[in-house]
């Protein structure tokens, strides 16, 4: 039987459930939970299911890159 602990390696797909996601930026699901909870977070309600796009994770993530000056 495979191991199905999910890595950042292992998530190739583009839409994530929420343990994915949550691997993918590597935080916590309830982290994962409170960013959406934010509604300001990018996320896609499908059939009851909340899916993330990895783009809109990814675009996500650099909009919150700051820059510290020294």
């Amino acid at each position: 039987m495979q191991n199905k602990e999910t890595t950042k390696s292992t998530v190739t797909a583009r839409y994530l459930n929420h343990t994915n996601a949550a691997t993918y930026l590597d935080i916590s699901v309830r982290s994962l939970y409170r960013l959406k909870a934010d509604k300001t977070f990018p996320y896609i309600k499908l059939g009851g299911q909340y899916h993330y796009d990895k783009y809109d994770l990814d675009a996500y993530m650099k909009s919150q890159k700051r820059i510290r000056n020294y």
